[in-house]
């Protein structure tokens, strides 16, 4: 952490009165634009990787992965629905891909 981070984060009430709970929380919600990991596990990045939709030629195994990253997050996190995933992933595999799945 930089000096003027750890400077900063001495200024914060809750560093004076010791609510290490409460600072964390604060300097957690302070600096998640910061954080590339906090980004991708929330609904907006899950509905711009889902936008995308690829093609057959494409390897699906990066999606996949990304995807089933966010979406267990969210799901766990109650931010997210099973079924809402379900319907966003189907709208990122190509077209003929999720086309098989919806017939099942």
């Amino acid at each position: 952490m930089a000096k003027a981070e750890k400077e900063r984060c001495k200024e914060l009430s809750e560093y004076d009165a010791m609510e290490w709970t409460k600072f964390k929380e604060k300097v957690l919600d302070e600096y998640k634009d910061r954080d590339e990991t906090q980004q991708m596990m929330s609904v907006y990045y899950l509905q711009a990787l889902a936008r995308h939709r690829r093609e057959k030629s494409q390897n699906l195994d990066l999606y996949l992965r990304q995807f089933r990253k966010a979406a267990t997050y969210l799901i766990r996190n109650g931010a997210e629905t099973n079924h809402a995933c379900c319907r966003l992933f189907l709208s990122g595999l190509p077209k003929a891909y999720a086309d098989k799945v919806r017939k099942k």
